[in-house]
């Protein structure tokens, strides 16, 4: 990708690096093989760089393989601290405690869903012999709540009674009370314990959580479970289902399995971000509590003839769909419960993926199958595909990099004036790229010689630009002027030069710009083209035979004018027609106008790939995470219209950011489903069973298949 060739060519300013950009090309199947491994950072290098230090490699890795890196950081740490430095310690509460005192707070930073209240309860037990309730103090931190927390604080340091203040970081500014209480700690009651909870993130932001705490602090980190396997585990051996464990049904066993499943697969597929779940969602302990207690009420009230329909509609509507926002997400949960908690999947010749769900009659039984069951049997529940697990590595990677920027602060030993030289560099650059605003007066004078919606799109697109341009050419000449030592430099000028040093967009760049994830140099490259888009489209006012749609500032607005441009053709009111998007078998390089609607180009695919000679979607290539769509037609039709049943309706977003609002939606053919084969013999225990294909739920994940991968299409990338 050009992304890749464009950090490998920035190696090259080091010296093992010199010609690496001539030796790829030189053995380019030898460089590939080394770049498509699982794990390239433990692979031998293609020759001539087979000898350069783990250090020069970890360069390479972050170049070629970014998802790769965090693998490579503890590659090294191994080769060079040890192995203990770069594996995780066994968590023991008993240990924390023994190191913890009245003046040694302890600062737990805990994932979502995380129950700390259950970890301290144990040692309570231990050393006290009462319940928690009796030892413990708790109080979840927000707005208002400073007073109740010093309360409880100076209660604990006169009587021992321990504290847990959760969520602290939500109150920063309050946080300064506790630094000063932590003075008069030494005068506390020996059996006070201070134990504090904050997010993650916090630990590198002093405005979130003092330097103070964290220095004077035991801190404990818990991350969620990094695999499906490793959820299931945790949250089938969390789940308190005492109530049923008493001659319980063996159909309730399964139900309270799925019910785990479930979460799992909900708690888990957040960590892929927004691949995920477009939005953020808090899904915790306390919904698989509520939704255990709902069980049991209707299983009590016996609700059997309508148990599977009133189910899942609780599950997807309410206990977990309460917390979802946005219908995109609603459609992903809704295919999770219908797919673990359909009536299809209670049959007792179902499995699903060879994992016999409904061979397991007792609690015991599906002890041993969370024990023995392996990710990729589970991987068909959750329903992402490889490329999603790189997105994943490659999230943790830029938060990785960011933690270490932070951490490190401002690189001091660098001098002012090498950072101006820089800067100054990068300035000179970008101003002498920069074009001349358009000419809205004579643009706004051939629009008038062919008036029509177009034409109004085009003089908006060309008036928001100039904005652009002009603030761009500004800020550039005033931060020229303050290096120079003419003017003195202001704070917006300061910001535009940490800007320019780190090669990100600008704040007050973004403001005016298209919504873009690039780093500077490609969104500067990527506003040279939108400009030389809009000088094609003016320089004759013609509509191009296919528009760079994702070149818009405002999309919307070319899906308004269509819509004004087809309804005044019909003889019709706005309300009455609609949009639909459909791709067609065309490149981009187009030689003919459509015959109706209009063609637009630019979009890409995130989740799933495009079949251009069969016309649907298909899995995706490993490693190709946004493969391009083809030429997108779009037309009107009646609001009455139906779409069709073998059609997945996708949103459109402008980055891989996704968020809360869809610029737009796409209408992308499923492909048919499979025919199921005869036969497949399914291994449980010593028994070997001959069972129906069509009987394995795996046909009937490809029902649910499309919705699970949380198919999107993208402007940007």
């Amino acid at each position: 990708s050009e992304d890749i060739w464009a950090a490998v060519f920035s190696l090259q300013s080091l010296p093992p690096f010199a010609n690496l950009c001539v030796d790829i090309d030189a053995l380019p199947d030898t460089w590939h093989g080394w770049f498509k491994k699982d794990h390239p950072e433990k692979a031998d290098l293609p020759a001539g760089y087979q000898h350069i230090s783990p250090l020069q490699k970890i360069l390479l890795v972050r170049a070629m393989r970014l998802d790769r890196l965090k693998y490579a950081f503890a590659d090294y740490v191994e080769r060079v601290l040890g192995a203990r430095f770069a594996k995780d310690n066994v968590f023991s509460m008993l240990q924390v405690y023994r190191q913890s005192s009245p003046t040694t707070p302890v600062l737990f930073l805990t994932f979502e869903g995380f129950d700390l209240i259950k970890e301290l309860d144990s040692i309570v037990r231990r050393r006290y012999s009462v319940p928690s309730a009796e030892r413990i103090a708790t109080l979840s931190m927000g707005q208002g709540q400073e007073n109740a927390a010093e309360q409880l604080i100076d209660r604990g340091t006169r009587s021992g009674v321990w504290v847990l203040l959760q969520n602290v970081h939500v109150v920063p500014e309050w946080l300064d009370h506790i630094v000063r209480k932590m003075a008069e700690f030494e005068y506390a009651h020996p059996d006070f314990r201070l134990f504090l909870t904050a997010d993650p993130g916090s630990m590198t932001n002093p405005a979130r959580l003092p330097l103070e705490i964290v220095e004077n602090s035991v801190k404990i980190s818990f991350e969620p479970p990094s695999s499906l396997k490793m959820m299931l585990s945790k949250t089938w051996t969390d789940f308190e289902g005492s109530s049923f464990e008493e001659e319980v049904d063996e159909a309730i066993v399964q139900i309270i399995f799925r019910l785990c499943l479930f979460h799992s697969v909900v708690t888990h597929r957040a960590s892929f971000g927004t691949i995920g779940w477009n939005s953020a969602y808090a899904f915790n302990a306390s919904d698989l509590m509520h939704s255990a207690d709902t069980l049991k009420a209707m299983i009590d009230n016996e609700v059997l003839p309508s148990f599977f329909n009133e189910l899942q509609y609780l599950l997807s509507k309410v206990l977990y769909g309460g917390h979802i926002t946005n219908e995109w997400d609603q459609r992903i949960c809704d295919a999770y419960v219908e797919f673990i908690f359909g009536e299809h999947t209670f049959s007792s010749e179902q499995t699903m993926n060879t994992v016999p769900l409904n061979k397991c009659a007792d609690l015991e039984d599906y002890d041993q199958l969370v024990e023995t069951v392996s990710e990729a049997q589970l991987q068909l529940f959750l329903g992402m595909n490889k490329n999603a697990s790189i997105q994943l590595l490659r999230q943790d990677t830029d938060e990785l990099i960011s933690a270490l920027r932070a951490a490190s602060g401002p690189p001091d030993t660098i001098s002012l004036d090498t950072k101006a030289s820089s800067a100054h560099d990068t300035l000179l650059e970008l101003s002498d790229q920069l074009p001349i605003n358009f000419a809205i007066k004579d643009i706004e004078e051939k629009a008038c010689d062919h008036p029509g919606p177009f034409n109004n799109l085009i003089v908006q697109e060309c008036e928001r630009m100039n904005c652009l341009l002009v603030c761009i050419r500004q800020s550039l000449a005033l931060l020229k002027k303050a290096l120079d030592g003419t003017i003195n430099m202001s704070h917006e000028m300061e910001s535009l030069l940490q800007s320019l040093q780190a090669h990100t967009i600008p704040v007050a760049w973004a403001k005016l710009s298209h919504e873009s994830a690039r780093s500077l140099g490609p969104w500067f490259i990527d506003l040279l083209h939108r400009i030389e888009h809009l000088n094609r489209w003016t320089d004759e006012m013609r509509m191009p035979l296919s528009i760079w749609i994702s070149g818009l500032f405002n999309p919307q607005a070319l899906l308004t004018a269509i819509r004004q441009s087809n309804a005044a053709e019909a003889k019709t009111t706005l309300d009455q027609i609609c949009v639909v998007i459909r791709p067609t078998g065309l490149d981009w390089d187009l030689q003919e106008p459509a015959t109706t609607g209009v063609y637009v180009h630019g979009m890409y695919l995130d989740g799933a790939a495009w079949e251009k000679v069969a016309g649907n979607l298909t899995d995706q290539t490993p490693g190709e995470l946004y493969p391009r769509l083809p030429v997108m037609l779009i037309t009107t039709v009646g609001t009455d219209s139906e779409t069709s049943p073998d059609d997945l309706e996708c949103p459109v977003f402008y980055t891989s950011r996704r968020g809360f609002h869809a610029v737009c939606t796409v209408q992308l053919r499923k492909p048919a489903d499979p025919l199921p084969e005869t036969s497949f013999v399914s291994v449980k225990g010593s028994s070997v069973a001959r069972v129906e294909k069509s009987n394995d739920l795996s046909c009937q994940h490809n029902k649910y298949k499309w919705a699970m991968l949380g198919i999107a299409a993208l402007l940007s990338v």
